[in-house]
């Protein structure tokens, strides 16, 4: 595994994997336990790919995060209010 500098002095590794015909990658075992993980997110971005680790409790600590924040509307209705709102997208508002 080859070490580079990376932002801020933090220490990052490169490593070339292969993808097999079943489009699987085996994380080096270095790799999975310095971050604790047996499953990971793949992020497909305009740059690349990203691989982080997957956080099992991230969406229970979400839970309530946004609680009253509708003024007592329901996520359907606040959804229902932004398709009906006109849009550039629409063709609406580019006099």
């Amino acid at each position: 595994m080859k070490c580079q500098p990376y932002m801020m002095g933090a220490v990052s590794s490169t490593v070339t994997m292969k993808i097999t015909k079943n489009g699987q990658i085996s994380l080096p075992a270095e790799v999975r336990r310095r971050w604790n993980t047996d499953r990971v997110i793949v992020i497909d971005t305009v740059d690349g790919l990203m691989i982080r680790p997957f956080d099992p409790d991230a969406v229970r600590r979400l839970r309530g995060k946004y609680k009253g924040r509708l003024n007592g509307m329901t996520s359907e209705d606040d959804r229902r209010e932004a398709r009906s709102e006109p849009t550039r997208a629409n063709g609406y508002g580019t006099e």
